[in-house]
């Protein structure tokens, strides 16, 4: 899950770089980034890293090694901050792009970001989860007000069909599917086998 450790570390927020709205998702492919945002609060500036984690479907950590999928540093500083002005708590503001110059994704997948203090990767001020894709199969969505009456006011239901454009030998096992309402990880659906 996403996790806090430091209780002055407030308002942490990832997404498509430019597009604020937009959830932790950034195409392998593309040039586009992720922007990190986090505040601490407090005028007293510390030095932060960061390190990228590759998981699996169900976010194990994967067996992969860090130069199986980073291209450059396998951690690097946060340099990028500013301090309040005129707010009544005073706090730092903290940001960083990834993949940025010091730090290229080769592989797509499941990713933990670790931010913690130099020299201190084994007690991370917080973990965030996002997702590297590609775009390898096309997903047709319809969204319809729930079969279930007493629901109809306030659940929609979901029906997709997955068109995959690699080989698949099983899709009962080879496809994982997940479902987030408004980017949330804390009431995901997961496990969903395909009916056909």
């Amino acid at each position: 899950q996403n996790v806090t450790f430091n209780k002055n570390i407030k308002s942490i927020q990832m997404y498509l770089n430019g597009f604020e709205l937009s959830g932790p998702f950034v195409d392998l492919k593309s040039t586009a980034n992720l922007a990190l945002h986090f505040d601490e609060l407090g005028t007293e500036f510390k030095n932060y890293q960061y390190s990228l984690v590759h998981c699996n479907a169900d976010w194990t950590m994967s067996s992969l090694l860090p130069q199986e999928y980073i291209d450059g540093y396998y951690e690097d500083y946060i340099n990028n901050y500013s301090t309040s002005f005129n707010t009544y708590q005073e706090y730092l503001h903290y940001t960083v792009n990834i993949p940025n110059e010091n730090m290229r994704l080769k592989k797509s997948g499941n990713y933990i970001i670790k931010v913690y203090e130099v020299g201190k990767s084994d007690s991370p001020s917080f973990m965030m989860r996002f997702v590297v894709y590609e775009n390898a199969s096309r997903v047709v969505p319809m969204i319809k007000r729930s079969d279930i009456v007493a629901q109809r006011d306030f659940l929609q239901e979901i029906d997709f069909n997955v068109i995959p454009s690699i080989n698949m030998a099983n899709p009962f096992t080879d496809l994982k599917v997940t479902i987030l309402q408004d980017h949330r990880w804390d009431n995901a659906i997961n496990n969903l086998s395909p009916t056909f």
